[in-house]
């Protein structure tokens, strides 16, 4: 396994996709790993099982401080989602406000492009689409 120092933020990575991509990552050998996520029961729990995993609570649907995690990463995995509830408006915030606030900070810390990879597991989301965004530096 190769050590990678390319630094990785994984937005929503505290649910169940993410929390199986950190030990995919890890296991590639990468170490330098941010998780953002708004479920402080599910950071817990990755934090208990990766220690050395970054973690930041945040409702990424407010502008705030969780933005200047993603400055300067070599890439950011979108994973945040609300893929069920009672609520229009907590869809709303959590797929949409949340990811027009990730791409407004990207924007505003570094240059970047939008590359987006359809998601091919059996799992559902609204979207079934994961987007990654590779950031590249000039």
């Amino acid at each position: 396994m190769a050590v990678s120092n390319q630094r990785i933020v994984i937005t929503g990575g505290a649910g169940l996709v993410g929390q199986n991509l950190v030990v995919a990552l890890a296991d590639a050998g990468y170490q330098d790993l941010t998780v953002i996520d708004k479920s402080a029961t599910n950071l817990s729990i990755l934090s208990r099982f990766h220690p050395g995993v970054e973690i930041v609570h945040a409702d990424m649907a407010k502008p705030g401080p969780w933005a200047q995690h993603l400055a300067g990463a070599d890439a950011v995995i979108a994973l945040h989602a609300q893929i069920g509830g009672l609520r229009e408006s907590d869809f709303t915030a959590n797929n949409v406000t949340a990811t027009e606030c990730m791409l407004d900070a990207l924007a505003a810390n570094q240059p970047c492009r939008l590359r987006s990879e359809e998601h091919t597991s059996e799992l559902q989301s609204p979207c079934n689409l994961v987007c990654r965004l590779l950031l590249e530096k000039k």
